[in-house]
Parts: C-alpha cells; sequence; structure tokens
C-alpha cells in the first residue's frame, strides 16, 4: 500500500488492485473448539487459535509462540498432522538461533527492517539510539527506509 500512495504522489495515478475472492475451505473442522492431538491433521481452514496455541504450549513449551515463518509453514501443509508441525516448529526456533540466518522481514514490517538495517551499518549504536533515529525520520515524514545518509 506504501508504494501504490507513493506512486499516486507522484504521477497522480490511481494503482487498483483486483479484489482477490478467498477460496472457500472444504473443512468444517474447528480450530477453536475441537480437541487436538499430536495425530491431529491440518486441514484447508487451519486458523491460528487460543486453542492451538495451547496445544502447542503443552507440547513443545511454555516458550511457543507464533512466528510468520510457521504460520505459513501451517497454511502450506494441509494434511500433516500436529506432531510434523511440532517438529517444524522446534527445527525453525533452533535456526532462528543461528545469528547468521538473516529472516526476510515482509514489507508491511518498515520498523523492523529499519533497525536491522540500520545496526548493521551502525554496529556501535544502541538500540535505544536506533530508536531514536527511527523516530527522527518517521515523524519527519521521510521513506521509512533506513539510508545511510
Amino acid at each position: 500500500i506504501t508504494d501504490r500512495i507513493a506512486k499516486f504522489l507522484e504521477t497522480g495515478i490511481v494503482e487498483i488492485k483486483p479484489i482477490v475472492q478467498q477460496i472457500k475451505s472444504n473443512s468444517k473442522f474447528n480450530w477453536k473448539t475441537e480437541e487436538l492431538t499430536k495425530e491431529t491433521l491440518l486441514t484447508d481452514s487451519y486458523k491460528n487459535t487460543e486453542n492451538v496455541r495451547q496445544f502447542f504450549k503443552k507440547h513443545i513449551g511454555s516458550h511457543f509462540h507464533f512466528t510468520t515463518t510457521f504460520m505459513k509453514w501451517m497454511k502450506k501443509n494441509s494434511g500433516k498432522n500436529l506432531q510434523n508441525a511440532a517438529n517444524e516448529w522446534i527445527k525453525l526456533n533452533e535456526l532462528s538461533k543461528d545469528k547468521s540466518i538473516k529472516t526476510k522481514i515482509a514489507p508491511q514490517f518498515e520498523y523492523n527492517s529499519f533497525i536491522r538495517d540500520f545496526l548493521k551499518v551502525n554496529p556501535d549504536m544502541s538500540l535505544i539510539d536506533t530508536i531514536k533515529q527511527w523516530k527522527r525520520i518517521h515523524y519527519e515524514k521521510r521513506s521509512n527506509k533506513y539510508s545511510k545518509s
């Protein structure tokens, strides 16, 4: 949406995105209320619910939390079971501890992208100083992307 607004401000052209119709799910499985087991299969109606969160906290531990990568994996893996999902979360959690691996930050998370990019170029700066820089450029209505200038 940011790119479309910028294009409009620069050119006056309104870019209209086609409406994407949601695909109806075939499954009637209710992720909010059904009893979940390790054998429960992921369905095309999968939703991240409190019921699912509690299942993973029970089977993985209180440190469980939903991540973007894990949620995408859940949506793409209909037919696999919750044990497969728990194993995948554990694998992804271990990978997240490897500082040499950088996850892709989705475009809408401009703040997170700025913080990562700023600290990469300015490793001697503190997080507090980095946040001050973010606020300065953000409130001056400049681009939210980090630029050395």
